[in-house]
């Protein structure tokens, strides 16, 4: 018995990358933290999906034609989970404009093509190769080629680490793999999983159930690893030895709505009232989002003197984000995205200025600010970064290390930039979104961090989702959005991950024997006799493979 399977690459992929989407954003709309049965399933629907978009792209003739799918389905999954991008230009964040469409597609010109990539080198390398599309080889290829641009896109080049794939893992059975691969570890794994799964389902010799058995037995891994798992107990840390924080959540007003006669004054007393609040509870460190403070904290003795004295009881100084704003000798501003602590008396101290910029939102790229482009935020030079992460030594807390918003994202480099970090803290300011789903997957891609590191994560945000994340990922405590208000917390312990202590070689060390195993492969029904090559009948070949 035998099974046919639809000949539209088009339809089948475009119908995948849309399933693809749902899966990757459906869960969010069930709560902070999806149940594990609807996660499981999101699971199998992006590894059914992904299959499918492996079997339309392996299927053309051409790596033209390839490429044009490879588009076509990246653009689709990109701008189903990315929408939320446009609302970044728009006064008004609860509407959606034509302005907010043509931003989002501008941000997704830095998403999709990697994926028509992707596929081009799936058919290039397959034809280099002398692949067929049904062979074991082509279905290598297409699962290394896609987790290279994977890694390419989400670090190595410019780093925009949105969507990632294996997000969905999040709450699964087999969210313990970030523990040993990292979410491009992961990723890699949903790949080639998804990609035997398709060269299983296209055999012609095979019965339509041995796909299903094949599934299973790939899932055989994940599910013994979770069972393995022995996850550590959270435990908070709350001792005259170490520190309690308190996380607020400013929740200011959109600016075009702040009728106050005097906004900048009204923001400061908003602040000041978070600080006593804070101080009140009994923290030791209060914590303002990101450019919560509208003035440069650093040339500002006045702003500093009455966030210090806003301070009472144990509290011993706030972190407060800001723009740091230098002017050269031909009065030209240099803004930094930057994060200090105000003490007691007023002194900044631990002063951090934000490493990884959002690309094209903070700045842009030379060859391209010469045509004229511009950032969204800040002069047309843009915002100037610092020299990277760096772990801050605190007394009466362990060392940490400060994510300025978009950096609580980048994998790589908080994976590479943070030794010596035993928890991880995250400001960041959100309201660009509005009403949107992205304040809601930007906690679940900061929460991969914890997953993956085996660090705790404390989260402020400006409108929302302010959080406290265990060292496994999962949400202790959160604010709703547009909530003004905290959270009062001591340090969750930290359970370093095997990630962590040796990054994504592993996966490097993968690339390169998928690679070798897809050439080796592809050479195998080659018989040598007497000096001469003669190949194996197509049908030999087909079996074999």
């Amino acid at each position: 018995m035998t099974h046919s399977i639809p000949r539209s690459p088009l339809f089948v992929g475009a119908c995948a990358a849309i399933a693809l989407a749902m899966a990757h954003a459906g869960p969010t709309l069930l709560g902070v933290s999806a149940p594990q049965l609807v996660a499981d399933l999101a699971l199998l629907v992006t590894l059914a999906a992904l299959a499918c978009i492996f079997w339309a792209i392996t299927e053309t003739r051409s790596w033209i034609s390839a490429t044009a799918l490879g588009l076509t389905f990246g653009l689709i999954y990109y701008g189903i989970t990315c929408y939320w991008l446009g609302e970044s230009v728009v006064a008004d964040p609860s509407t959606y404009s034509l302005q907010a469409l043509a931003t989002e597609f501008g941000a997704l010109l830095l998403l999709f093509p990697w994926w028509g990539a992707a596929a081009a080198m799936t058919r290039l390398s397959s034809r280099v190769l002398h692949c067929s599309p049904r062979s074991l080889p082509s279905a290598l290829l297409v699962a290394l080629w896609f987790s290279v641009a994977d890694v390419l896109m989400s670090d190595l080049l410019y780093g925009i680490p949105l969507a990632p794939i294996s997000r969905v893992l999040l709450d699964s059975s087999a969210q313990p793999l970030f523990a040993v691969g990292g979410i491009h570890g992961a990723a890699m794994a949903l790949f080639l999983i998804a990609a035997v799964v398709m060269r299983v389902a296209r055999h012609p010799r095979l019965p339509w159930w041995t796909t299903a058995l094949t599934s299973s037995a790939l899932a055989v891994p994940a599910v013994l690893l979770a069972s393995l798992h022995e996850p550590t107990p959270i435990t908070f840390t709350r001792s005259s030895e170490s520190g309690s924080v308190y996380l607020a959540q400013t929740a200011p007003p959109l600016a075009f709505l702040d009728t106050a006669p005097d906004p900048l004054e009204r923001t400061m007393q908003r602040l000041v009232e978070q600080i006593e609040a804070g101080s009140r509870s009994g923290a030791d460190l209060i914590v303002l989002p990101e450019n919560a403070v509208p003035v440069d904290l650093s040339t500002d003795r006045d702003a500093r003197k009455r966030l210090a004295n806003a301070l009472s009881g144990s509290a011993r100084g706030v972190l407060a984000g800001y723009t740091r704003i230098e002017m050269d000798q031909d009065y030209t501003p240099h803004l930094h995205n930057t994060a200090a602590v105000v003490s007691r008396n007023a002194a900044l101290q631990d002063q951090y200025i934000k490493a990884h910029l959002v690309p094209f939102g903070e700045f842009v790229p030379n060859w391209l600010a010469a045509l004229g482009l511009r950032p969204v935020v800040g002069p047309a030079s843009g915002i100037e970064a610092g020299p990277s992460l760096q772990v801050t030594q605190r007394s009466s807390f362990p060392n940490f290390a400060i994510l300025i918003c978009y950096e609580g994202i980048a994998s790589g480099a908080v994976s590479r930039e943070t030794d010596g970090a035993e928890w991880l803290l995250n400001i960041s300011s959100e309201g660009l979104f509005g009403r949107t789903l992205g304040s809601r997957l930007l906690l679940d891609y900061v929460r991969l961090r914890s997953a993956e590191t085996g660090l705790p994560t404390l989260r402020a945000v400006s409108t929302g989702y302010t959080a406290i994340i265990d060292h496994r990922g999962a949400v202790v405590q959160y604010l709703a959005p547009g909530e003004r208000s905290g959270l009062l917390t001591g340090i969750p312990n930290a359970a370093p991950t095997l990630f962590r202590e040796i990054g994504y070689t592993p996966l490097y060390i993968i690339w390169a024997g998928l690679l070798t195993l897809a050439i080796a492969s592809s050479t195998l029904p080659t018989l040598r006799t007497k000096g001469h090559r003669r190949s194996l009948p197509a049908a030999t070949r087909e079996t074999l493979l």
